[in-house]
């Protein structure tokens, strides 16, 4: 026998020996073996040893449970969490697993299911108490519900004095609440109780570095690698705390670290994304974070920085839907509602971006980066003043972040020092790298018209930002000049950059309208569809460019439901679809698209709020209050659900449940003056007047400089006609606020109701004086003096409006019709350039029509009348006007065609008379 054959023959002896040692092994001797590895702190034996005895003996219960203890302590809580189930299935001592099930539980983020199936579990042993009092109270925390959580914590702390967890999940609820010397003070307790606890060390960590204090806050969390280097959680924390102090090189050496002790741990490929997403290396991040989300698919932190990734690879539709996913679980997320902004944002869609804001800056009114992105949207949209006021709240919120001096200067803007304000907006855009200045002197210079201003200020933006926005925002300023060719040139240079930048097509489509030309407008949003089908967004756009020019509702329906073809998952496009059958009066239809939508994107709040609108006039008012419910859930700190809820109440009637719903509004919000308004409308309903009143005086007490409490005061008075005391509130808030002209108007509406003629025009007289370019005032006094017939007056008011908006439909429509009543010539002037502003808008075409119609244009006008008949087929006066031009174009069978239709109306329209006249004539 060779040596070599020797040796072959031993080992394989050996192999053997060692086979038929392991098979004669118990699974009792494998767990006592695994409890030697525990008590060395071995870990991973433990865990083989505990595998080896379930292999033999799958339903050992004791096994299972430890196997699920080793497995917390390595920091595979997925594993962990089953293991322990199963344990708790094989009724393994409530004491040992209900709380190690609870700790799993609250680490894998199901904080809810430990509340609903475990906080009632009854433990007795001191050590049991502690740690499902700890998990209770970590899981409370995670809901919000801090009081609740103080409360565990402290259960805990009774049965356990010294127990570590407990007492860090104190320190926690300081931070949370500001106190971050007491936080502080609590840790360096749990610390000296177990100096040896990884965890304590690893929050002393993080509140040092929130206290600003990086470097000590990196040797705590050194230490607490050190005490469990094997712990994914302590790797991730030196690695974030070093990302975040931007030192890339040592972050990527501490990373590789994690990658040798926890390969395939979900946070290590999380912190892999991280880093080469800081490293601009987005490809090697989009598979890291891929590697995460196969593992935890639902983790918010994965999926927001998922959407980040994707955002900046310009895979927008993706980025949407991650942050959509976060934001359906959390909406007060409010990392994941910025990326899902900007995604808007970027992808130009600034409506959106606005919508999705809406329930952020409802649950985190004072975030001033939420403000900040809103006056972005409101800037991409041409609204300089929202835009201004929008800026000017964040640099309110935020004084003495990096952007103070542009926020300094929009405060001064916004109390009215201007010159200053812009002068400091134009030294900090000037020596900023940044774009927040830019934008907000932008909107300044725009606002005030000093167009030669914005447009410098927009040069200056470009060199910092190339790309569509600054042509796009020079496009808007040449529209606010009326100079629409050079308007139209620099859409088309934000195109040329970005070819489906939806922004720059909807601002030329708006062009085309003005010019007559709905075609190009549509050809402009087929072209972006034609390249990428699933674009909902340019669909969306396109059916709204359809409704407006007047297409059939079939026709713009079949557009959205295309949109919702294009991207199932998409809310708003399914919102849409309910709320155009609504608005054609398709509740069946408008049901089944809610159901449908809610089915495929169950949380989608902006469609949970359609849904429920189209239970509501179905008559499901139950199901329609449900939905509401459930928004409540997904907004806690939002008070429009229950605004919803209190509107579904009071349209079946439940008016003391519509009371409380607006009470619970009031709860969550107490200075929501929509909750207000509506717990004030309420109470008079009931006749309770003096309740009313209450809610109005509290309403002045919080809100002492501003109009509305004396608006609120002065409007329960006017609905019991007492118009003395209704006037004597208003003049009170005029005194209080200096200037208001919801309080003008008012105060001028009740003196006229009240018999004071003269007194109104008094008032009017004055007002005007010191507030020359109220233009809303002068809307109100152009609009009395027309239902009184005073046509001159009205044309006055109107006129006078003009100067200021010159392209105002509703201003030039309304002038060409008093103009006419008094035969003035200019009147058919006024009539065309309203239409060729608001082209699709029926009441305009219809005044139009009117004066075409007198100038001899019979067929055009009845072309016209026809289209308006069709945008606005409830319209009974519209249809006369169109029966009175086909009689006067000779059409008399149409004519009689729709005389007999509107016969149909009965007593619903008011002018059977005159209809009856006109029938004679045929």
């Amino acid at each position: 026998m060779t040596s070599s054959k020797f040796c072959r023959t031993t080992l394989l002896v050996l192999a053997a020996l060692t086979a038929a040692a392991c098979s004669r092994e118990t699974p009792e001797s494998l767990v006592e073996s695994a409890r030697a590895y525990i008590a060395k702190q071995d870990h991973n034996a433990a865990a083989i040893q505990l595998r080896n005895a379930l292999q033999k003996q799958p339903g050992n219960a004791e096994a299972r449970y430890l196997l699920g203890r080793e497995l917390l302590a390595t920091g595979d809580y997925v594993s962990a969490e089953k293991e322990l189930r199963r344990a708790y299935e094989l009724k393994y001592p409530a004491d040992k697993v209900v709380p190690a099930l609870a700790t799993a539980l609250v680490a894998i983020g199901q904080p809810k299911k430990v509340l609903d199936e475990l906080a009632s579990q009854t433990v007795s042993d001191p050590d049991a108490i502690a740690e499902l009092q700890t998990a209770i109270g970590y899981a409370h925390f995670a809901g919000g519900n801090q009081a609740a959580a103080r409360s565990a914590f402290a259960a805990a702390l009774a049965a356990r004095p010294a127990y570590v967890r407990a007492k860090l999940g104190q320190a926690r609820l300081s931070a949370v609440g500001g106190d971050l010397a007491a936080a502080l003070q609590l840790v360096e307790q749990a610390v000296a109780a177990d100096p040896k606890s990884a965890e304590s060390w690893q929050l002393k960590g993080d509140l040092l570095a929130a206290h600003q204090q990086p470097d000590a806050a990196l040797e705590a969390l050194r230490k607490a690698v050190e005490l469990r280097p094997q712990s994914p959680a302590a790797q991730a924390a030196v690695v974030s705390l070093l990302l975040r102090q931007n030192k890339l090189e040592e972050a990527g050496k501490q990373l590789e670290a994690m990658k040798k002790v926890a390969p395939k741990h979900p946070q290590t490929a999380y912190f892999d994304a991280l880093y080469q997403y800081r490293n601009r290396k987005l490809k090697e991040a989009e598979q890291a974070i891929q590697q995460t989300l196969s593992v935890a698919p639902d983790d918010p932190a994965a999926l927001t920085l998922a959407a980040t990734i994707k955002l900046d690879l310009g895979q927008y539709a993706q980025a949407e839907a991650h942050a959509q996913k976060v934001l359906s679980r959390s909406p007060d997320q409010t990392l994941a509602r910025r990326v899902l902004v900007a995604t808007y944002l970027r992808s130009g869609q600034a409506a959106k971006a606005l919508e999705s804001l809406e329930p952020g800056l409802n649950a985190s009114p004072r975030d001033a980066s939420l403000h900040a992105l809103a006056g972005e949207a409101h800037m991409m949209n041409g609204e300089a003043g929202k835009a201004a006021a929008s800026f000017a709240r964040a640099a309110e919120l935020e004084p003495s972040n990096s952007k103070v001096r542009t926020a300094l200067a929009l405060s001064r803007l916004a109390s009215g020092d201007t010159q200053k304000g812009l002068t400091e907006l134009e030294q900090v855009a000037a020596g900023d790298s940044g774009t927040r200045a830019d934008l907000a002197l932008i909107s300044q210079y725009l606002q005030q018209r000093s167009y030669e201003r914005a447009l410098a200020a927009i040069a200056a933006l470009e060199k910092k930002q190339p790309g569509p926005l600054a042509p796009h925002l020079r496009g808007i300023a040449f529209m606010l000049k009326a100079d629409l060719a050079t308007a139209r040139k620099s859409f088309e240079r934000a195109l040329e950059i970005d070819p489906a930048y939806l922004p720059s097509v909807a601002s030329l489509a708006r062009i085309d309208l003005a010019e007559k030309k709905p075609e190009a407008a549509r050809v402009r949003y087929e072209a972006i569809i034609a390249k990428d089908a699933k674009n909902a967004a340019a669909i969306l756009s396109l059916a709204e460019l359809s409704a407006v020019t007047g297409k059939p509702p079939a026709e713009v329906g079949a557009l959205i439901e295309k949109a919702v073809a294009a991207q199932p998952n998409n809310g708003k496009a399914r919102a849409t679809l309910v709320r155009h059958y609504l608005a054609h009066k398709d509740t069946q239809k408008a049901l089944a698209a809610a159901r449908e939508g809610m089915a495929a994107v169950p949380d989608n709040l902006e469609l949970m709020d359609a849904a429920a609108r189209a239970y509501q006039v179905n008559g499901e008012t139950n199901e329609a209050l449900s939905i509401y419910k459930r928004m409540t859930e997904l907004q806690p700190g939002s008070p429009h659900p229950y605004l919803r809820m209190a509107e579904a109440q009071l349209a079946a009637k439940q008016v003391d449940a519509a009371a409380g719903s607006l009470k619970e509004a009031l709860a969550v919000r107490p200075d929501s003056l929509d909750a207000q308004r509506g717990l004030i409308a309420v109470h008079l309903s009931a006749g309770r007047v003096e309740e009313a009143m209450k809610v109005a005086r509290q309403v002045q007490r919080a809100h002492p400089r501003q109009a509305i409490g004396y608006v609120l005061e002065g409007d329960i008075h006017a609905t019991r006609k007492s118009w003395s005391e209704a006037a004597a509130a208003y003049r009170a808030g005029l005194k209080q606020t200096g200037s208001s002209t919801d309080l003008a108007v008012r105060l001028h509406t009740v003196l006229v109701a009240g018999g004071d003629r003269g007194g109104a025009e008094r008032f009017a007289a004055d007002w005007l004086r010191t507030n020359p370019r109220d233009q809303a005032f002068r809307m109100m006094l152009a609009q009395a003096a027309l239902s009184s017939k005073d046509y001159a007056a009205a044309v006055e008011q109107y006129r006078a409006i003009l100067k200021d908006q010159p392209s105002n439909p509703v201003v030039l429509n309304n002038l060409a019709w008093a103009a006419a009543q008094l035969k003035d010539p200019h009147a058919i002037e006024y009539a065309e350039k309203a239409y060729a502003v608001a082209p699709a808008h029926p009441s305009v075409m219809d005044t139009y029509a009117g004066l075409l119609i007198e100038r001899g244009e019979t067929a055009r006008a009845v072309e016209l009348l026809r289209k308006a008949s069709a945008a606005a087929p409830e319209s009974a006066e519209i249809r006369l006007n169109l029966v009175r031009g086909l009689i006067k174009a000779g059409d008399k069978q149409a004519a009689r065609a729709e005389i007999d239709s509107l016969a149909k109306l009965g007593d619903k329209f008011a002018g059977q008379a005159e209809l009856a006249k006109l029938r004679q004539q045929l």
